[in-house]
């Protein structure tokens, strides 16, 4: 478990579900609740896609803006037809660690948790990967292990680093 977030709330992943199956590369999650309303980019959000590639992608309760193909899936931030930073809701992305990443084959692999109350809730996503996808170790806990905090009201994104350790690779 993670220490506090900036409320004092205590961060525990560990009754959460896994929203990426184990030993997965380049997949999204289904639509998940943000569980408040977000301001980013000048845009409302309020659910999120995660990417096993470390990075989440903003989105509407019932949106049909669903990333599963096209340059999604390359790791260039500056690609024309993939994230470039305008006010557009198809590029809406927080990335934490944003790399080709493959998720742990035991134990969590991507897990969400929202903590406290209104006006002071905290959504948190926890990503447990193998660095690169690539990598051979198959080691419990993974390779890496980081978090992307997303706070009520103040809007403040936070990203906190755990173990972070390149694996060996053939």
């Amino acid at each position: 478990n993670y220490e506090a977030d900036l409320f004092g709330n205590s961060i525990d992943i560990s009754d959460s579900p896994d929203l990426i199956p184990g030993n997965s590369i380049e997949m999204f999650s289904a639509l998940q609740p943000l569980g408040f309303d977000l301001i980013f980019m000048n845009r409302h959000f309020n659910h999120f896609y995660v990417h096993s590639n470390g990075f989440i992608r903003l989105a509407f309760r019932n949106s049909a803006n669903y990333p599963s193909t096209g340059s999604w899936f390359m790791n260039d931030l500056t690609i024309v037809n993939g994230y470039k930073p305008e006010l557009d809701i198809s590029n809406a992305i927080i990335a934490p660690f944003w790399s080709f990443m493959r998720t742990s084959s035991a134990g969590p692999t991507i897990r969400s948790v929202l903590t406290g109350s209104a006006p002071n809730r905290c959504r948190t996503i926890t990503w447990h990967v193998y660095i690169p996808e690539s990598s051979t170790n198959s080691t419990v806990p993974a390779d890496g292990e980081f978090q992307l905090r997303i706070y009520e009201t103040s809007g403040i994104i936070e990203f906190v680093y755990r173990r972070m350790t390149i694996g060996n690779t053939i």
